[in-house]
């Protein structure tokens, strides 16, 4: 081999390797993801890994941290207050308090003799206790018109004292005229119940 063809083919393989590094030059760099991306199977992992994190996201925001329902154990839920109130002292009971009329009945006894004439100085005086619902019956009777009077009026007083803070119905008497007890008796009890109260109503029944 000549000089020449030795020197020519030096020249060949320095504008050989002339062209291939200006070749390397011309061709855009790789970033490290690029080539990271350049395998299939490492394509498809990272779009696993996208869903999955739209997945949580959607997840923590919509129930989490989206103004959702609070989960358990979460900080919304810890500091909440609890909807189990504590138990306390239990309300006093409320007291029943039974709706009647205020009224006063007074009835007379049938005398011996007469069926429809009435007893002298005795009479049945009734009521619904306002508070218990049950009914009260006390007889009257003495010996002379002074007592007979005295122990009416007590009567009438006691009823009209216990009824007054139980009733908002205007109090009435309500005299029974049968059996027949006399003239003027219906005056006599007029006058004793505005004795106790002047806006007392005085109703006469008669059978």
């Amino acid at each position: 081999m000549t000089d020449s063809e030795e020197e020519k083919r030096e020249e060949n393989r320095k504008e050989d390797a002339k062209i291939r590094e200006e070749g390397r030059k011309k061709e855009p760099s790789r970033t490290v993801f690029s080539k990271f991306l350049s395998h299939p199977l490492r394509i498809i992992l990272v779009l696993l890994l996208i869903i999955l994190l739209l997945l949580f996201l959607f997840w923590f925001y919509g129930l989490g941290g989206g103004g959702g329902k609070a989960l358990p154990g979460s900080s919304d839920s810890l500091n909440a207050s609890p909807s189990i109130q504590t138990q306390g002292t239990p309300p006093p009971e409320t007291e029943i308090k039974v709706s009647v009329h205020r009224e006063l009945n007074i009835s007379f006894v049938p005398s011996d003799a007469d069926t429809e004439a009435a007893r002298a100085l005795t009479c049945n005086v009734s009521w619904t206790d306002a508070a218990t619902g049950s009914r009260e019956t006390r007889l009257v009777s003495e010996d002379n018109m002074a007592d007979f009077e005295f122990a009416l009026e007590k009567t009438i007083r006691a009823w009209y004292i216990a009824s007054a803070s139980t009733a908002q119905d205007v109090p009435t008497v309500a005299v029974q005229m049968t059996p027949f007890p006399g003239e003027g008796t219906l005056q006599k009890i007029t006058k004793i119940v505005h004795d106790v109260d002047s806006k007392i109503s005085i109703m006469r029944l008669e059978k």
